[in-house]
């Protein structure tokens, strides 16, 4: 399921210029770390520095390019789609889960100025992976600990992105 939803977004958006408001303010900030420039230092950012992080280490490893910068949401939209599949398959049924999983996709992608660079994705993506980890740390009868620990952690990762997400790390 991540392959498949990885290489249709890799068809679709990679290549395209989407004019938005919110994509600029990472992109921007990212290119400039990337060169050397420090976040809230050597200028001011609008947002928490985790989804800044997650830009420029893609820059760093990519270059700039189009590509490079739509690669993290293109791998976020990929892992939420497994994660809610499996996440889904885990509480109901395999057809159940595939239904879910593809009517996510198909509603996230049917909005392309969403798939764009932006907090949101990278928040998202790491909490669901921590629901993930919380429900498998709930059944696990081995490594409950360090399930639970990595539920915790991701939902810290999530609120470097997004702040108010903070609450999740506390309750997990």
């Amino acid at each position: 399921i991540f392959a498949a939803a990885l290489a249709v977004l890799m068809a679709v958006l990679s290549p395209r210029v989407l004019f938005t408001n919110d994509e600029g303010i990472i992109l921007e900030a990212a290119q400039r770390m990337a060169q050397g420039q420090t976040l809230y230092v050597d200028f001011f950012g609008y947002m928490s520095p985790g989804s800044y992080w997650i830009q420029q280490a893609f820059f760093h490893l990519f270059g700039f390019t189009q590509t490079a910068a739509r690669l993290p949401v293109m791998l976020d939209m990929a892992a939420s789609t497994a994660l809610l599949y499996w996440i889904a398959a885990s509480l109901g049924n395999r057809f159940a889960a595939g239904v879910a999983a593809a009517c996510y996709f198909i509603l996230q992608a049917a909005t392309p100025g969403m798939l764009t660079a932006q907090h949101r994705w990278d928040s998202s993506a790491l909490s669901l992976a921590a629901i993930a980890l919380a429900l498998r740390a709930s059944d696990a009868t081995k490594a409950r600990r360090a399930l639970w620990l990595g539920s915790g952690a991701l939902f810290s990762a999530a609120a470097f992105c997004t702040p108010s997400l903070g609450i999740l790390a506390a309750v997990s």
